[in-house]
């Protein structure tokens, strides 16, 4: 959090104390908009990078899962990141573009030729699919229009771009989402019992608690998803997303923790800066 003076910064900072547990304050706003795009960049480069890593081990026959899983045993240095078709929601794909026209202007030559790799891959992907010879894509069913899984927000989705350069190659798309209702006008399928019907199917994520075992052992299936293992089936469920917390049940959490400790905090707000507390007070009789 960083606010215009001292006096806002410390009134949002116990303003999002009421949420989260941890709240770091900055000097200013500005240093607190740098924090975000600083870190949204910094996933976009990396993003980017193992993205196109991803590429030379297609191309050296290499399983690129199983070599992240071996350099992420290293117990410092390594951030884990995974390939995908591309990125999405409205932050990684976004934020840089701030950074790289932000004043004062500067050249950003890695940032730029990042953000342009990473928008081009789903169209990339797409055409090297179109590309193969051993099967004409009539028509495909896309597994996942979110932009990631468990969510229903399709905001600036990689898939977009996928499906728009198969529509432009005269490919029938339907799509299978069992959070999203209607995207860019395709048709939707609400099981996966006719796969076997398409000339391809494409996962590119899957959706924790869903049933994904049609997908077993068919021959016309090509999965984006990241962390898929060759010996793993469409049916396993993550555990992870199975086990997460929703965000409701985080939020109930917290709220349920924070009354319990509200009194402790106005006391030690009482302490630590009188003037604050007692503006605060004078604001809640308004």
């Amino acid at each position: 959090i960083g606010g215009m003076d001292k006096i806002s910064t410390q009134r949002g900072v116990q303003f999002y104390q009421t949420v989260f547990k941890t709240v770091v304050a900055v000097r200013t706003s500005k240093h607190s908009e740098a924090v975000k795009l600083l870190e949204n960049s910094f996933r976009a480069i990396n993003i980017s990078f193992i993205n196109e890593f991803s590429n030379y081990c297609d191309s050296a026959g290499l399983n690129v899962n199983e070599i992240i899983d071996a350099a992420s045993t290293k117990p410092y240095g390594f951030m884990e990141f995974r390939p995908w078709v591309g990125v999405g929601g409205h932050c990684i794909p976004v934020d840089p573009h701030y950074l790289i026209k932000s004043e004062p202007v500067m050249e950003w030559p890695l940032l730029s030729d990042a953000m342009t790799e990473m928008h081009s891959r789903p169209s990339n992907l797409a055409n090297v699919e179109l590309r193969k010879k051993e099967t004409k894509l009539n028509k495909i069913l896309v597994c996942g229009v979110s932009y990631k899984p468990d969510i229903s927000d399709v905001r600036d989705a990689p898939q977009k771009e996928f499906i728009e350069t198969m529509l432009e190659n005269n490919v029938e798309i339907h799509f299978y989402d069992p959070l999203v209702e209607s995207y860019m006008g395709l048709t939707k399928v609400d099981s996966l019992t006719d796969a076997s019907c398409y000339d391809k199917v494409y996962v590119m994520h899957q959706h924790s608690n869903y049933d994904y075992s049609a997908l077993d052992n068919l021959s016309n299936v090509q999965s984006f998803v990241s962390k898929k293992k060759l010996h793993e089936k469409f049916s396993k469920p993550d555990e992870k997303l199975k086990s997460r917390p929703t965000l409701d049940d985080q939020i109930k959490s917290l709220r349920k923790t924070n009354s319990r400790e509200d009194n402790n905090q106005k006391l030690i707000s009482k302490k630590l800066n009188p003037t604050l507390f007692n503006l605060q007070r004078r604001d809640s009789k308004h």
